[in-house]
C-alpha cells in the first residue's frame, strides 16, 4: 500500500510538473505572438510605408536623366560618334549636366508636394495649433525621408560626373570630399532625415501639425532655384527671364525661409496668449534649440543669395548700360570715335 502510494505520489508529481512546462510553453508561445510577432508585424509593415519613396525618386530621377542625355546629346553638334557602332560616345559634360537637371527637376516636384502639404496643413490646423490634425501631413512625411536619403545619393552622383578623375578614387575619399565641399547641405539632408522626421512620425503623436506645416511652407522657393540651374544647365540665353527668377526666388526665400520662424512663434503666442517676446521662454528649450538651429541655416543662406543677388542686379545693369551706349553709337554711324563704312562695293573689296 507504501509502494502504491508513493507510486501514485511520483506519477502525480511528474504529471504537475508536464503541466508546468505546458502552461510557461503555452504562455511564451502565447507572448511571442501578441508582442513579439505583433511587433515585427508592426516593423515590417512600418518599412514598408517608406518603400514608395524609396522607388519613387530614385526612378524619376534615372527616367529624367536619360530624357535630358538624349536631349543634349541631339543639341550638341560636336559630340564624337564611334565608327563602328554609329553611337555617341559618351560624354562627361552632358552626363553632368543631365545629372544637375534630373536632380533639380526631382528637386523641384519634391517642393511642390511639400509646400501644397504645408498650405494645407496650416489651413487645416489654424484653431488649434496643438491638437489639430493635418490630413496630408504624415503621409507626406513618409514620403519626406526617403526624398532625403535619395537626394544625398542623387547630388553624389552628380558630383562624380562633374569631374571623370573623381570616378577613380576610392569610395570613402569621394565621400568625405563631397561632404567636404556640400557641409551645410548634407548637414541639412541628415538632420531632417534622421532627426526631425522621426520625432515627428514616433514622438510628437499627432501634436504640432501647424509648426510642421510651416516649415513644409519653406519650400516655396525651391522650384525657382531649380528653374536658375536648369536655365544655366540647358545654355538658355534669356537674362531678363533669369533676372526675374533670381529676383523672385530670393523674396520668396526670405518670405517663406527667413520670415518663416517669427510667423511660428508669433502663431504660438497669439494661441497661448503669450507675449511675441516671451514665446522663446514660454516654449520648452528643445524646441528653442531646433528652431535655432534651423533658423540659423536660413539666415546664412539668405546672406549668400542676397550678396548674390547684388552682384547680378550690378552686372545686369552694367551690361544693360553699355548695351544702350553702343547702340546708340550705332544708330549715330560711331563706335568708339571710328566712323563705320556702309559702303557695300569697299566692303566687298
Amino acid at each position: 500500500m507504501r509502494t502504491c502510494t508513493k507510486y501514485w505520489v511520483k506519477i502525480t508529481c511528474d504529471e504537475r510538473r508536464v503541466q508546468v512546462y505546458r502552461c510557461i510553453t503555452i504562455r511564451i508561445s502565447s507572448w511571442m505572438t501578441n508582442y513579439v510577432g505583433t511587433g515585427m508585424l508592426r516593423i515590417v509593415l512600418e518599412i514598408g510605408r517608406f518603400i514608395p519613396g524609396f522607388l519613387l525618386f530614385p526612378w524619376m530621377f534615372v527616367y529624367i536623366r536619360q530624357y535630358f542625355r538624349s536631349v543634349l546629346q541631339n543639341k550638341d553638334d560636336d559630340y564624337e560618334v564611334d565608327r563602328y557602332s554609329s553611337r555617341p560616345i559618351q560624354n562627361e559634360g552632358i552626363e553632368w549636366d543631365a545629372n544637375t537637371i534630373a536632380t533639380r527637376l526631382v528637386s523641384a516636384i519634391n517642393a511642390v508636394l511639400m509646400s501644397i502639404t504645408g498650405i494645407i496643413s496650416v489651413y487645416t490646423t489654424w484653431n488649434d495649433l496643438k491638437f489639430d490634425r493635418s490630413p496630408v501631413l504624415e503621409p507626406y512625411v513618409y514620403l519626406c525621408l526617403p526624398y532625403m536619403m535619395y537626394d544625398l545619393w542623387a547630388m553624389f552622383v552628380t558630383y562624380q560626373s562633374e569631374k571623370p578623375l573623381r570616378k577613380k578614387q576610392p569610395l570613402r575619399q569621394s565621400l568625405r570630399l563631397f561632404y567636404m565641399d556640400n557641409t551645410q547641405i548634407v548637414t541639412h539632408h541628415i538632420f531632417i532625415a534622421l532627426v526631425l522626421c522621426p520625432v515627428y512620425l514616433y514622438l510628437l503623436n499627432g501634436i504640432g501639425d501647424f509648426v510642421v506645416g510651416t516649415f513644409c511652407l519653406a519650400e516655396l522657393s525651391t522650384p525657382f532655384l531649380s528653374l536658375r540651374v536648369i536655365i544655366k544647365q540647358l545654355k538658355l540665353d534669356m537674362p531678363k527671364l533669369s533676372l526675374a527668377n533670381d529676383i523672385l526666388f530670393t523674396v520668396l526665400f526670405f518670405i517663406c525661409r527667413v520670415l518663416m520662424m517669427p510667423f511660428c512663434y508669433w502663431s504660438v503666442g497669439r494661441y497661448f496668449g503669450v507675449p511675441f517676446l516671451g514665446v522663446p521662454f514660454f516654449i520648452p528649450i528643445k524646441c528653442n534649440v531646433v528652431s535655432g538651429m534651423l533658423w540659423g541655416m536660413q539666415l546664412l543662406w539668405f546672406y549668400k543669395i542676397f550678396k548674390k543677388m547684388l552682384q547680378l542686379i550690378l552686372g545686369f545693369s552694367s551690361r544693360s548700360t553699355t548695351h544702350k551706349d553702343v547702340s546708340h553709337s550705332l544708330t549715330n554711324g560711331k563706335v568708339n570715335g571710328h566712323e563705320i563704312n556702309c559702303n557695300i562695293h569697299n566692303h566687298n573689296d
